[in-house]
């Protein structure tokens, strides 16, 4: 059995033993952190594409209410363009919300211009 003083230092011990495989973790978990990262600058993947993708749409949307297009027509618009289809609504939602872009037409079949 042991005494008091004795486990009171393995517990010592395991304390020190979990917080530097604590830290060893925490290293990891940064260097995978940086990693993605760094693949999604490489790839044009990730929060990066938004800021071009609504550049893009401000480009490319046609003026004027009569030269209106549907999402189809968009997506055939930006096919140098990496992004996915959630990123295409949430950008035109921003780009309308801003007031660089507007819709018309009944929801599900709306139409886009500037």
């Amino acid at each position: 059995m042991l005494t008091i003083a004795q486990q009171l230092a393995s517990a010592g011990q395991c304390a020190a033993a979990l917080a530097a495989g604590q830290h060893e973790l925490t290293e990891r978990q940064k260097l995978a952190r940086q990693k993605a990262v760094a693949t999604k600058i490489a790839n044009g993947n990730g929060i990066f594409t938004s800021t071009g993708l609504k550049t893009a749409l401000r480009q490319r949307l046609p003026r004027g209410e009569a030269n209106a297009i549907a999402l189809d027509e968009i997506r055939k618009l930006l096919t140098d363009i990496t992004y996915s289809p959630n990123g295409l609504s949430a950008a035109l939602n921003v780009l309308i919300r801003d007031g660089d872009a507007k819709r018309t037409g009944p929801r599900g079949m709306y139409r886009y211009f500037q």
